[in-house]
């Protein structure tokens, strides 16, 4: 049996985002069990328009939502921005809501932003997520506190034999229980 495909999307596009570096160091710790890319184009997305959908999807969209349809399963990571999802990544799921590749997709949260942070967006992702038709797999343990902190001591953090151990354990369990939706 090869190894499942995971979309990794970091709601934020800034390089050094705590999220992007929490679902980088995931696809390195789920390396022996499973294929995960971080998914690095999120402030290249042109906004939404109905207009552009169909034969006037731009490549970039059509790109998207390939690598979407592949994925056997997606771990979103987002920061909350006034109480809510990020506008960059709320876009790329309304690119993404009218086609089928979202719907019955296993999806899992994890959280880079701790101590009860980011409620908020949780609760806003959980509603449009499901309201999309995915189906949210949400492992115990898969939030690591990083906000507010520089690159080096977020990397320092995630480096830790705690935290590795967190991100492979919900990594695996989420690789199981994806597939076993697949059967």
């Amino acid at each position: 049996m090869s190894k499942p495909f995971f979309l990794c999307l970091p709601g934020s596009v800034r390089r050094a985002s705590s999220n992007a570096l929490l679902l980088r160091q995931l696809a390195a710790e789920m390396a022996d069990f499973a294929d995960a890319t971080v998914y690095e184009a999120l402030g290249e997305l042109p906004i939404f328009s109905s207009d552009r959908e169909g034969p006037a999807t731009p490549a970039i969209i059509s790109d998207l939502k390939a690598q979407v349809a592949r994925a056997d399963g997606l771990i979103i990571a987002c920061p909350e921005y006034v109480h809510g999802i990020p506008g960059g990544f709320k876009n790329l799921i309304d690119w993404l809501v009218s086609g089928d590749e979202l719907y019955g997709k296993p999806v899992m949260l994890v959280h880079a932003n701790g101590h009860g942070r980011g409620a908020f967006v949780r609760t806003q992702l959980c509603e449009v997520l499901t309201t999309a038709g995915v189906a949210l797999i949400e492992p115990d343990g898969a939030s690591i506190y990083l906000v507010s902190k520089p690159e080096a001591e977020i990397a320092a953090c995630l480096a830790t034999p705690e935290n590795r151990r967190i991100l492979s354990l919900a990594g695996r369990e989420f690789a199981t229980r994806a597939r076993a939706r697949e059967t």
